[in-house]
């Protein structure tokens, strides 16, 4: 039986050039819809769809009512973190950012 840490090596192996979905559901700690995952990673719907079904099947997405996206656990959020390249996590939380403003209709 493969570790936790090997497991989600191999689903971001499984996903590469695709990563930041995974990036993105571990440094958010709350369920987002799928639109958000569009806006930080500035991937179509249809490869943020792809991306979040493999990364369920991987067992790194929560169960939830279809509509709404949320990393499995903190322990797996952990282990994605610790394969983010520099730089890459201050990418995502100013996407982050200019999400949260557009949808609340701040300059």
């Amino acid at each position: 039986m493969s570790t936790r840490a090997e497991r989600v090596r191999e689903a971001l192996n499984h996903i590469e050039g695709f990563e930041k979905v995974a990036f993105a559901l571990a440094i958010n700690d709350i369920p987002l819809r799928r639109d958000y995952f569009n806006a930080v990673t500035g991937y179509d719907a249809a490869r943020v769809v792809r991306v979040l079904a493999r990364l369920a099947n991987e067992g790194m997405v929560a169960e939830t009512d279809g509509l709404l996206f949320q990393i499995a656990s903190p322990e797996i959020a952990r282990e994605v973190l610790s394969h983010l390249p520099e730089g890459l996590g201050q990418e995502l939380h100013r996407a982050s950012l200019e999400w949260a403003r557009e949808r609340e209709g701040l300059p």
